[in-house]
């Protein structure tokens, strides 16, 4: 045999199978077809079509084949479509059936040749075999779309004759579109433009229809767009009926699928225009670009497309529903993704606006057959997601199933319903999958009776897990008992959206009791939200007094006053004598502004504007351009409770002697976007970037207090007479408010350095960080800020990083310069109850946030406006 003849496969047999062997002849020789494990089922025809043909050959010939076994294999990357090595072929493998069958005919395009041969190019009589007939343009367009030298030549010669003399075309007219196509796919525009030409001309339907069909065999980007848009045309020459099969034709060519896919999106409102009232052109047409798609890219952003005419209504629902029709073969989670969500949408419009099950059945049904062979492929895998690599099959299984145990897919709830009765029987081992039990918690909640609800309920209230609590949580929403919907909303109501009703009464009260004060009512309207650029700060130095302990007798409500001293180092920019500041619900003891020269205040009297939030205060004279001053208060407030500002957030710890439940006492700030001003006196807009100097005068108790800088004195508070600690803080780079953050709090750390030398701190309640929930975390980040400072080309500009997990946190997380905030589940991982799910949204929410002390805290919007 000869060299290039040679050929072998290495494949891992975890990832690489063949389909059982056929014996063929009376030698027996095996043939096999063989690929990945998860597209076997995908090679039934080829498995088929390889042993006969084999089978065929030998009689043909009349001489059996050499070797004891052929085998073809279907390689992920392979130049050629095919190979034809001795006792082994290469195939490249597609994603679906119908595209595995054109490798199958390209892989045999010697099998049709002596027919090509035969009736290739010779005229036949209308009384010659009608299969003969059938076959011959068939046979052709084979040949010469796969490249047969002869096949090509020929169209050519027959073109070159018509070309001559185009008012007599003896191309036989079966093999006119073959023709066409031929001499414009291997041509120029010379052949492209002739072809136009004639298309102006021709009045029969039958050649318009295949100089259409050559037409849209170019490869030339520019004359593909060109003959695209020339569909929708006003007084074109392609007729209406003409024009989506022609724009199918133009889909279904590989080299210019993606071209007809960008343009279809570009152009979809002027198709609907002219084929809205017929759903098969439109269907016809998204079926034919769809069909080609092959990445994962090119099917995400289809479903996407399909979504969006749902949601504008665009097209009647069911055109969409036969868009899917192919997703019973997708493999892909991301486009799985984007299929169920959108599906989603629509079972909620038919949930919500028919009082007909009938609909919702039928719907229900229909999602059960589209999802049972990924179901069926992926199932309840017994697989911990802690040791394996392959995270995205393990989330594309979580949301397979739990699609399908949402709707009632029989085996997914009988095996929900049986991990839970496990649990039920043993609650002190619960041996469920944390993969697994979102959807096992919520299917036994929805379909069983009070006994689950309750005792997931207690397991609730008696777990300390937030990533578990959470999921119980989201379990107990999927009761259908109104009764137990209602008791949900009354403890929902009672314990986390007591502070907002708190807030409304209030508002409440003040509307009714409080009554405008005209002077300041008109001078609201014409004062500006924001403020003027009169003065502009450079530096704050804010002193903060936090009254509060970490532990109460009794659980006794806390102390939770705080008194605040800011300074404030400003420039003059523009002579003024108004002095504007951003302050709200504070009690301001003292205002000064002085020269730095001089200690003569400057501060006649001042008026603070509740819809502005603005402190205005009148000076004695105007300020001179480009002299600096200080600017000096000091305030008393409040802790808020409601998650803003300067609050107090609260966690509870059992004491596992007594039993007794001990509630601890933690302060923690949120400013963004315009709450700074609620904790002391400040330029409370992005644009006003300066630098922070900040101390903290805290009681004993807490023990990890911290700001955007790094500590001070040696990374120790210092010892104060009165027995309380003061904690100061490094000056901060140039900041805006929002940035601004400080936490008190009795936590414990987990800390590491990066290899920039960047100290990293992940912080939260002890028991957690015990246990290890912040390791994961402290990985990423020690990992991530070395990437972002190498991808950016600019240092983290600060010493150290830490990410703070607060027990009450109203968003996921919060990119504080150097003190990043976050909700518990977003920062802490528990590697034995949390799943998946819980650990890939730490990680990218940690990323999240470090991405933004780059852009966001270095690069700061101007104004709210800026963000995109």
């Amino acid at each position: 045999m000869s060299t290039f003849l040679l050929a072998l496969i290495v494949a891992p047999m975890s990832d690489f199978a063949c389909r059982p062997d056929h014996l063929v002849g009376s030698e027996n020789t095996k043939s096999r077809v063989c690929g990945r494990v998860d597209i076997l089922p995908q090679l039934t025809y080829a498995d088929e079509i390889a042993y006969k043909a084999l089978e065929f050959f030998n009689i043909y010939f009349d001489i059996d084949y050499p070797l004891p076994k052929i085998e073809h294999f279907a390689v992920p990357d392979f130049g050629a479509g095919a190979m034809e090595n001795y006792a082994m072929s290469q195939q490249t493998d597609l994603l679906a059936n119908h595209d595995i069958l054109l490798n199958v005919e390209r892989y045999f395009l010697e099998l049709v040749l002596p027919i090509y041969n035969t009736i290739g190019w010779v005229h036949i009589d209308q009384s010659t075999e009608w299969l003969r007939t059938l076959l011959q343009p068939k046979i052709v367009s084979a040949a010469c779309r796969y490249g047969h030298q002869g096949c090509i030549e020929a169209a050519r010669s027959a073109y070159r004759r018509w070309n001559l003399n185009p008012t007599l075309n003896q191309i036989p007219a079966n093999l006119r579109s073959t023709v066409y196509c031929t001499v414009v796919h291997e041509g120029s525009q010379t052949e492209f433009n002739f072809l136009w030409a004639r298309l102006q001309v021709e009045s029969v339907a039958s050649e318009i229809f295949n100089l259409l069909k050559g037409l849209s065999c170019t490869q030339d980007p520019s004359l593909i767009l060109w003959f695209l848009d020339q569909h929708l045309k006003n007084g074109s020459v392609i007729r209406d009926q003409d024009s989506s099969s022609s724009i199918e034709n133009i889909a279904r060519s590989p080299r210019a699928n993606q071209i007809a896919w960008n343009w279809i999106r570009d152009n979809w409102s002027q198709l609907f225009d002219r084929w809205g009232k017929s759903d098969t052109n439109l269907g016809d047409i998204i079926e034919a670009v769809s069909s080609r798609f092959v990445t994962i890219r090119q099917r995400d952003e289809f479903k996407t497309f399909a979504d969006s005419i749902i949601d504008k209504d665009i097209v009647p629902t069911s055109l969409v529903f036969d868009l899917l029709s192919y997703a019973s073969l997708e493999r892909a989670y991301i486009v799985w993704e984007r299929i169920l969500a959108g599906l989603s949408y629509i079972e909620q419009m038919i949930a919500s606006s028919s009082s007909d099950l009938t609909l919702y059945e039928q719907f229900q049904s229909y999602i059960i057959d589209l999802i049972l062979p990924i179901y069926t492929q992926l199932g309840w895998q017994e697989q911990s997601s802690m040791v394996t690599n392959k995270w995205l099959d393990a989330l594309h299984r979580d949301l397979i199933v739990s699609t399908a145990c949402h709707y009632n897919l029989d085996d997914c709830v009988h095996r929900a319903q049986f991990l839970f009765e496990q649990w039920f029987n043993h609650p002190s081992n619960n041996s469920i999958e944390p993969n697994d039990r979102p959807v096992v918690y919520c299917t036994n909640v929805r379909i069983g009776g009070r006994a689950e609800f309750q005792f997931l309920l207690h397991q609730y209230r008696t777990s300390n897990d937030p990533q578990e609590k959470a999921r119980i949580q989201s379990a107990l929403a999927c009761t259908r008992d109104t009764e137990l919907i209602r008791y949900l909303l009354e403890i929902h109501g009672t314990v986390e959206f007591q502070a907002i009703i708190e807030r409304i009464r209030a508002n409440i009260q003040w509307t009714e009791k409080a009554k405008p004060n005209l002077e300041e009512w008109f001078m609201n309207r014409t004062v500006e939200i924001r403020l003027p650029f009169d003065w502009i700060p450079s530096q704050y130095a804010l002193d903060f007094d936090v009254r509060l302990s970490a532990t109460y007798p009794n659980n006794a409500e806390p102390n939770t006053l705080f008194m605040g001293r800011t300074r404030i180092i400003v420039r003059c920019n523009r002579s003024t004598n108004v002095f504007r500041i951003h302050m709200k619900q504070l009690q301001m003891s003292s205002i000064t502004l002085r020269r730095l020269d001089t200690s003569k205040n400057l501060i006649t009297d001042w008026t603070w504007m509740s819809q502005s939030e603005i402190l205005i205060c009148r000076l004695r004279e105007r300020c001179v351009t480009n002299q600096e001053y200080e600017f000096e208060s000091e305030h008393t407030a409040e802790l808020n409770r409601d998650m803003a500002g300067f609050y107090l957030s609260r966690y509870n710890v059992t004491n596992t002697s007594t039993g007794d439940i001990i509630t601890h006492n933690i302060a923690a700030t949120h400013m963004q976007p315009t709450i700074a001003r609620n904790v002391f006196p400040c330029f409370d807009e992005p644009a006003f970037k300066a630098m922070f100097n900040i101390s903290i005068s805290h009681d004993p108790s807490f023990t990890v207090v911290r700001s955007n800088g790094a500590m001070l004195d040696g990374g120790q508070p210092i010892q104060q007479s009165d027995g309380r600690l003061l904690s100061r803080f490094e000056q901060t780079p140039p900041m805006s408010t929002y940035l601004i953050a400080f936490v008190v709090t009795d936590f414990e750390c987990v800390s590491n350095v990066t290899s920039t030398n960047i100290e990293v701190n992940i912080c939260g309640r002890p028991e957690a960080i015990q246990k290890g929930e912040g390791n994961f975390a402290l990985q990423v980040s020690t990992e991530v800020i070395p990437y972002y400072e190498q991808s950016y080309n600019i240092s983290y500009p600060l010493s150290k990083c830490d990410h703070f997990a607060l027990p009450d946190f109203a968003i996921g997380g919060m990119e504080n310069w150097g003190l990043i905030t976050y909700r518990e589940t977003a920062l802490l991982y528990n590697n034995v109850t949390g799943n998946l799910a819980d650990k890939r949204r730490v990680g990218e929410v940690v990323s999240h946030e470090l991405a933004h002390q780059w852009f966001g805290d270095i690069v700061t919007p101007q104004w709210w406006n800026d963000l995109w």
